[in-house]
């Protein structure tokens, strides 16, 4: 009995530990330049980037507003990102 009681403490005391780093990641909000940006920029940008000449299908995706447009959630977020709701 001793040793189940120790063992569900150590279980319970990692729990704890690890609680605040786990509540923490799940309110932290994605930010387009640090969290997509990147990713865009990898595999993206040479299609879909800044040089309207290299440019496939009027898409630009290095801009968030444009990479946005399009979608009813995408239109809601980037008018976030302007400050306004409507």
């Amino acid at each position: 009995m001793v040793k189940y009681s120790h063992l569900m403490n150590q279980r319970i005391a990692i729990l704890l530990l690890c609680f605040p780093a786990i509540t923490h990641a799940e309110e932290e909000k994605i930010v387009f330049n640090r969290d997509v940006r990147p990713i865009l920029s990898q595999h993206c940008f040479a299609c879909h980037g800044p040089d309207a000449h290299e440019r496939k299908g009027e898409l630009r995706l290095d801009v968030a507003e444009d990479a946005l447009k399009g979608s009813e959630i995408g239109e809601r977020r980037a008018r976030e990102m302007r400050g306004g709701n409507t």
